[in-house]
């Protein structure tokens, strides 16, 4: 007989993490005025994305966004024929790490390669002056003021 197999926890050596920086992408204003950032069009080149890569965005939107969407693939350009698509991520495979005003960090937490796109969305402020539902805009500030009013 051999040595009696024993349970192990599944884990593997870590990858080495790897910081990478990206300055570059869309930004562009949605109809309803919100700030939409995308690494590359949906058509257009992904972000090489190896095991233990921590890709820092800079999406530069000023204001912290409603939405994160990460997206892998398998290839740099997944929408050509025969590429296989992307989907999105899941898992440890595409960790949001931080999220702020300025910049969303992404790491892909396995030792398995992708290629990587991010959109990000921060919708119009509440504060915009684009008015209340009854379309008062700053209903609140002239009710204000006629309270102090006297």
């Amino acid at each position: 007989m051999g040595a009696p197999l024993l349970p192990t926890s599944g884990c593997i050596a870590s990858c080495p993490t790897v910081d990478r920086y990206y300055e570059r992408g869309d930004t562009l204003v949605a109809p309803n005025g919100a700030g939409v950032y995308e690494t590359s069009p949906s058509d257009g080149a992904f972000l090489p994305f190896e095991g233990g890569t921590v890709w820092h965005l800079h999406h530069g939107l000023g204001r912290l966004p409603t939405s994160v969407e990460v997206y892998t693939s398998f290839a740099e350009y997944p929408n050509q024929t025969f590429a296989g698509g992307s989907s999105p991520g899941a898992g440890n495979e595409t960790l949001v790490l931080d999220v702020d005003d300025q910049d969303v960090v992404v790491k892909n937490d396995t030792c398995s390669g992708f290629y990587l796109r991010v959109v990000v969305t921060a919708d119009v402020p509440v504060d915009a002056g684009l008015g209340d539902a009854s379309g008062d805009a700053d209903a609140g500030d002239g009710a204000a003021q006629d309270a102090t009013a006297g």
